[in-house]
């Protein structure tokens, strides 16, 4: 490739360019190729003459409880039971809280919302 190249007149540099694209190309197809063929099933193992091992099963346990068994199913909780405070209310003193101790508007204002879905919610704190 890279003598045709030279012949046509190309210089030098993109003489070997177009040679290196056309073998990394070429490597590419035998890469492909050697990927599409079959591979070789490995052989056999010949018998050892030892007794074959079983693999081991866990005991079958009952599919479904019966009905002496079944447990009690707790009832589903709708929402958490609200902090008896009102979450604007929240909101406001949080906000004014967070104002007089310095904080800049945007942190006064996230730190007000926060407390403001803690208090819909009726949780404590942010790891609640």
């Amino acid at each position: 490739m890279l003598d045709e190249q030279s012949k046509a007149g190309s210089s030098p540099q993109v003489a070997e360019a177009r040679a290196k694209v056309a073998r990394v190309k070429a490597e590419r197809a035998l890469t492909q190729a050697r990927a599409a063929a079959p591979q070789e099933a490995a052989p056999e193992p010949e018998p050892s003459g030892a007794p074959e091992a079983a693999e081991p099963e866990p005991e079958q346990g009952p599919v479904a409880p019966t009905p002496e068994e079944e447990p009690e199913s707790p009832a589903p909780q709708a929402e958490a039971p609200p902090s008896g405070e009102d979450p604007e209310a929240v909101f406001e003193r949080v906000l004014e809280e967070e104002r007089a101790k310095g904080s800049s508007d945007a942190v006064a204002t996230a730190r007000a919302k926060a407390a403001r879905m803690r208090a819909k919610k009726g949780t404590k704190g942010p790891g609640d």
